[in-house]
């Protein structure tokens, strides 16, 4: 018996990408999504990308995209800036 899994619709980047393994949420001045008072969401999902080992926001975009077989995914711009990488002590 074969279970049909649904596709789900998600923007290309790196949430939608199979080398993206999350890690939580990030102080994001730069956040794409919007409160029901039509204000940024200060936070935005970070990650941890499986090809550059960078720590990156889900709502990036890179050439090394590989898109995840059950995503349906639609084309976004991509962001101003990356997310700032962090030394080993947790410091920019």
């Amino acid at each position: 018996m074969t279970i049909q899994i649904s596709k789900v619709d998600m923007p290309k980047a790196c949430i939608s990408c199979q080398a993206f393994y999350p890690k939580g949420y990030a102080e994001d001045h730069l956040s794409p999504f919007i409160t029901k008072f039509d204000k940024a969401k200060p936070k935005t999902q970070y990650g941890q990308c499986g090809k550059t080992n960078n720590s990156v926001f889900a709502t990036e975009i890179c050439t090394g995209y590989q898109q995840e077989p059950n995503a349906d995914v639609f084309t976004v711009i991509n962001r101003a800036e990356p997310k700032h990488q962090e030394n080993s002590y947790g410091h920019r």
